[in-house]
This record gives C-alpha cells, sequence and structure tokens, in this order.
C-alpha cells in the first residue's frame, strides 16, 4: 500500500484509544490517535488541491521533528505529490538549490526564521503559491498573500470542494510504485541530489527492518535525527504505519536528553555524535562524582566490559561464557547499570540503533558493557537509508552487520560495496547522467570501500573510496579509522586527518567544549571562549597524552605525528559538515590546507589559518589566528 492508504486503514482498523503520536509542547505530552492523524493529512490535502496543488506537484518542507510534519507529509502524498524533505539548519541558498531542483509549488515552513529564508529569496522562486507556516510567534503582520498559517490554511476549506470523500477516493486509487518522496542526498560529493524513493521501496524496507527487530503496539520511538533523512524516514513514517507503535516528538533539540528520560524510548536511532556525546557524559560523570561513587564506577565497569569480551570470544570459539563471567555482570546490573540506564532514559532500551556514519567500535562496546545493546546500521539514501545493520544477538563491534532480506552485498574489483534490493531508489530526479553512474545493471555503486569478513558474513565499512589514502611510501591507510580512534577520546568531538602522499600522518582536531571546559575547571584554568580553551597549552597537553595513547596501539607507519586544535568547531553552515553532520573532507582540505602544509613545514611550531566563519545573523566574519603545532614523539 501506500502510506497514505496505510494510515487510513489503520485509521479504520485501530482502536480510538490507542495513542499513533506524540508531541511535547510547553512541557506536556499531547497525545494524537490514528483517527485525528488521518484526519489532519486528509484536510492538508484538501486544503492543497483547493490551492491548486495536482498529482506529481513537488512539495517542500522545513521543519523540526513534529506532528505537523507528518501531516504535511501525507497530506502531499495524499493528492499523488511528492514531499520533498529539507533540513531545518539549511541556509538560504541551500533552500534555493532544493527548491529550484524539484521545481516546488508549495512550502511548508517551521516559522519565521524559515519563512524569512524564503521570502529573502524573492523571484528565484516564482512558481511557489503558498508558504505554510507552523509556529505563527512574530508572523502576524506579514503581508505577503503567500503566507499563511497552518491553521487558516485548513480552516480556509469548510464544507467546500474538494471533500473528504474526494481525497480519500484519490488515495485508494495510489500506487505503491508511485514516487513517495524526493529524498535529498548528504551532498558529501558536491551539492545534493534527490532520489526518488517510491512507496513500494520504503515499504520493502520497512518490513525487512520489522522482520529483523520486530516492532510491537505500545513500543515507544523517540524522533531526534533530522526528518529528511532517509534513516529517519523509515523510521516515522515506513515502519511506524506498519507496526503501530508510538512515535514522540521532543519540545526541541536542546530537550532531547530529558525527554528521552521521560519517555524511556524502547528504541532509538541516534547519529554517532549523539552516542559519542552520552559516552563523553558517561565518563566526565565517573571523573566528576564523589570519591566513593568513582570506586564504584572503576570496581564494577571492568565486570561489564569483561562480559563483553566474553561474549565476542564465544562467538568464534562456541564456548559458553564462564559462570563467575555472567555472575559479574550480573552484580554490576544490579548496584550501577540499572541505575545508570535509568538516568539516561534507557531502562526500556531495547533496540538501540547508530546510523549516518560511522561510530569506533570501542565506544559501541562500552555501551554493551551496560547492557545498551547498540546494533550499527548502513545504508544510503538512495537504498531507503538503512540496508545492512547487526541483527539480534549477532553483532561484531568492527562491523555494520548482515544485509537486511531481500538485499544482497557484493564487493566490486575495486573494494566498491555495490547493493542489490528491491528497495532502491528510482533514480535522481532530472538527472539521468548521475542515474546511469550510480545504479548499473540493477547494483548500487556505494562510492564506500568495504569487505565481507569471511568468518562472520558481516559487511565491514573501511572508508569512502575516494578517501583512502597512501603514505609517500606507498603504505595505505583509511583517515576514518584513525579519525574513529580519535573520536572515543571524550575530550575531542572531530577530528581529520590528514597524509596521502605524505611521510607521515597529522590531524586537525576540535576539542568537545563542554567536556574539555569541566575538565579546565576542575584544574584551575582559566578561559572565556572556546578559542581560549583550544590554545589553552595545558589542554593541548592533555589531548596529547591521549593521542600517544592511541598511538601506543598502532603500527608505527599509522601513529599521528603532529596535531593542531582548531579554534572553531567544524560547522555546516560554513559548509565543512553536511546537515547530517559527515565531514565535508574536500571543503576541509581547501580551506584548512594552508594549515595542512604548515603541519608538514619542518621546523614550524605554529600555523596560520585565515577563513571566513558564518555568524548567526547570516553574515559572516574573518577569523586570522596563529595555531600551535603539536609534535608527538
Amino acid at each position: 500500500m501506500t502510506f497514505p492508504q496505510q494510515l487510513l486503514a489503520n485509521a479504520r482498523q485501530l482502536p480510538a484509544s490507542m495513542v499513533a503520536l506524540r508531541q511535547k509542547r510547553y512541557g506536556i505530552w499531547q497525545e494524537i490517535g490514528w483517527r485525528e492523524y488521518a484526519d489532519r493529512a486528509i484536510a492538508t490535502a484538501r486544503a492543497l488541491l483547493a490551492s491548486g496543488a495536482k498529482d506529481g506537484d513537488r512539495v517542500a518542507i522545513i521543519a523540526a521533528n513534529r506532528v505537523e510534519w507528518l501531516y504535511a507529509e501525507l497530506g502531499v502524498q495524499a493528492i499523488g505529490a511528492y514531499a520533498v524533505g529539507i533540513y531545518l539548519e539549511s541556509t538560504s541558498e541551500e533552500i534555493l538549490h532544493v527548491v529550484s531542483q524539484c521545481d516546488a509549488s508549495f512550502v511548508f515552513a517551521e516559522d519565521q526564521e524559515q519563512v524569512d529564508k524564503l521570502l529573502a529569496l524573492g523571484d528565484a522562486i516564482p512558481n511557489v503559491r503558498k508558504i505554510v507556516y507552523f509556529e505563527p510567534k512574530g508572523l502576524d503582520e506579514y503581508a505577503d498573500p503567500r503566507v499563511v498559517r497552518m491553521e487558516a490554511f485548513w480552516a480556509e476549506l469548510g464544507d467546500t470542494p474538494p471533500s473528504v470523500a474526494d481525497v480519500e477516493q484519490l488515495i485508494a486509487d495510489g500506487s505503491e510504485d508511485a514516487i513517495a518522496v524526493l529524498a535529498v542526498t548528504s551532498g558529501t560529493t558536491g551539492g545534493p541530489k534527490l532520489a526518488c524513493i517510491t512507496y513500494s521501496a520504503m515499504g520493502k524496507m520497512a518490513e525487512g527492518m520489522n522482520r529483523v527487530d520486530a516492532k510491537h503496539v505500545g513500543d515507544n520511538y523517540l524522533s531526534a535525527l533530522p526528518m529528511p533523512w532517509m534513516g529517519e524516514q523509515m523510521s516515522v513514517v515506513g515502519c511506524h504505519l506498519a507496526a503501530h507503535f508510538t512515535v514522540n516528538f521532543p519540545e526541541n533539540l536542546e530537550t532531547v536528553a530529558h525527554d528521552i528520560y521521560e519517555i524511556a524510548p524502547n528504541f532509538i536511532v541516534g547519529p554517532p555524535r549523539y552516542w559519542q556525546n552520552l559516552a563523553s557524559q558517561i565518563y566526565s560523570g565517573i571523573e566528576d562524582t564523589t570519591p566513593f561513587k568513582r570506586l564504584m564506577y572503576k570496581l564494577l565497569l571492568p565486570l561489564g566490559t569483561r562480559y563483553v569480551a566474553a561474549a565476542e570470544a564465544q562467538r568464534t570459539s562456541q564456548k559458553p561464557i564462564p559462570l563467575w563471567v555472567r555472575a559479574g555482570r550480573q552484580v554490576a546490573e544490579t548496584l550501577l547499570f540499572r541505575h545508570l540506564k535509568d538516568g539516561l532514559g534507557l531502562a526500556r532500551m531495547r533496540i538501540p540503533m547508530t546510523g549516518g556514519g560511522s561510530l569506533a567500535p570501542d565506544t559501541i562496546r562500552l555501551f554493551h558493557a551496560l547492557g545498551i545493546p547498540l546494533k550499527q546500521v548502513y545504508g544510503q539514501t538512495e537504498l531507503c537509508g538503512i540496508s545492512v545493520m547487526h541483527q539480534g544477538a549477532d553483532i561484531a563491534f568492527d562491523s555494520v552487520g548482515r544485509p537486511l532480506p531481500e538485499t544482497e552485498i557484493r564487493i566490486a574489483e575495486n573494494g566498491e560495496i555495490l547493493t542489490q534490493s528491491p528497495a532502491v531508489f528510482a533514480g535522481y530526479w532530472n538527472n539521468p547522467v548521475e542515474t546511469e553512474k550510480t545504479l548499473v545493471d540493477g547494483w548500487l555503486h556505494s562510492g564506500d570501500a568495504g569487505y565481507i569478513d569471511r568468518a562472520s558474513g558481516h559487511l565491514v565499512v573501511i572508508d569512502r573510496l575516494r578517501n583512502l589514502c597512501h603514505l609517500d611510501n606507498g603504505t595505505s591507510f583509511s583517515p576514518q579509522f584513525l579519525e574513529d580512534k580519535l573520536k572515543f577520546v571524550p575530550a575531542i568531538q572531530e577530528a581529520v586527518v590528514f597524509g596521502d602522499g605524505k611521510p607521515f600522518l597529522v590531524a586537525l582536531i576540535n576539542i568537545d567544549g563542554k567536556i574539555v571546559s569541566n575538565w579546565a575547571e576542575s584544574k584551575r584554568i582559566t578561559f572565556t571562549t572556546y578559542r581560549d580553551l583550544a590554545a589553552h597549552p595545558q589542554v593541548r597537553d592533555m589531548i596529547a597524552a591521549h593521542v600517544r595513547q592511541i598511538n601506543a596501539g598502532l603500527p608505527p607507519e599509522y601513529c599521528l605525528q603532529k596535531f593542531v586544535l582548531l579554534p572553531k568547531e567544524l560547522d555546516a553552515d560554513d559548509g565543512e559538515l553536511t546537515r547530517t553532520n559527515k565531514v565535508r573532507r574536500s571543503v576541509i582540505e581547501k580551506k584548512y590546507g594552508g594549515v595542512v602544509d604548515d603541519l608538514y613545514r619542518k621546523g614550524a611550531t605554529a600555523a596560520n589559518l585565515s577563513i571566513d566563519v558564518a555568524l548567526r545573523s547570516g553574515r559572516t566574519q574573518r577569523l586570522d589566528v596563529e595555531i600551535a603545532i603539536k609534535e608527538l614523539a
């Protein structure tokens, strides 16, 4: 079925008391049943039809995770139009790129900030007939006739045609082979493209995901990843409509941690940065607590780590986990882990997943040691976001698991990961050249390098194919492998490793402002800004100590020999990250090329950085600064 067909069927067949969605507003969770969900989507569809929208139109949505997004998306799909999600943090130029590429005729926008971005484009988006906003604050006096509040958009109809029956007939006539969404790709290799994703593709992938990890009525999912990301679309739309669990939307991004605590979800898909930050929070909590509690952590955490190591060994040796190891794990669970998970809102967590990027194996081990069975997922936008994942208890920390049902993986001669699946996309919107490059004889070319582990049958992702590098002596290395090692250090938020064609490896490092500031305060180090903190010699020495520990476990040729601490965080607004927080390596190489050159300059003790930095006001400011180079023995 199409998603509107599934929604109508759920509204008619499921109990009226069953909660479909839950939205937090002003500190209160508001529940929405399946009937109300369907009614709101149909109201949106009627308003779109009355405003001239038709089958095949493209309608953009730029908003945070909230119920109105689903009302808009399902309403758009109900009339046979295509929903196009845009990341909330997108600049006017990025919005223009997507809206122009798909020639959107309507845009649903979060609030005044997003409406202002659209209005600033002026004549550049002449085909946009209406801008429908969700949050009214600051928009009452806007005179542009295209700008209308969602409730007013619905209310203008009254009892006039098109009727509810008309919309329901359009829904009934929908085809599962039609396009459901035009999904924005991450854009790590340039401007984002629009992938045409059909209902049947998303339905197949949702069926596979629900079969591997069953979701049940009454389960709670907290939606925290951006809605335009296909992995979140699969959870919030595809799996949700099929499995009938409850989707919870946080009040805002700042309240996610507290909202997770209140909901205690049964499953969640978090980006690597979420789990890295959570690991950092755990470690910093250990350091900041009382001496007695710190001692308890240091005594009990190794019991969980020992159990995980025994479970890893069991998968290859088939020997049972020793009784004393299992007993120690249970003691740690009773005295510490249960209370820790409850405080993090993970007490009922059954299916924790990470996707959208790589996560260091040591970070995954930490969560398993605590009894949180974190799983990696892998895929591309072009494959509905998720095509490979850890399944059941079959988890290997350096892999991303096995393909989902009806999905086949093979490795090309050049090491590229190729995938064949009924969930593959239908091509890029108005871009046949790129479609032919990506989809060859039914196989999707991922652009990622990897291999299939012979013993486990798991897929191991090494790095982006174009990122694999060689030192000047021919030694090959994966920057991502080393970056993941660095990011396991709680004090390091982001790292970019260089060395292609060079005699040794160097890195640009972002410190974690919160973790390092707490550490600095405990050491009575004075600072005022992130830039001050990153430039402090004691902070640099502390990071160097962590890097030396990492180097100690690596072959000599893979050891980092120099690094700098950047005076600013890498930012999507500066083009340095994608909207899903993946590093745009080509941008980093261009912007910070001078710094990298200085790292390789013999005898250099400092690097010069001169770049433009985007401000929240939309203006830019020049940053000229000298950064100390840290050399490691």
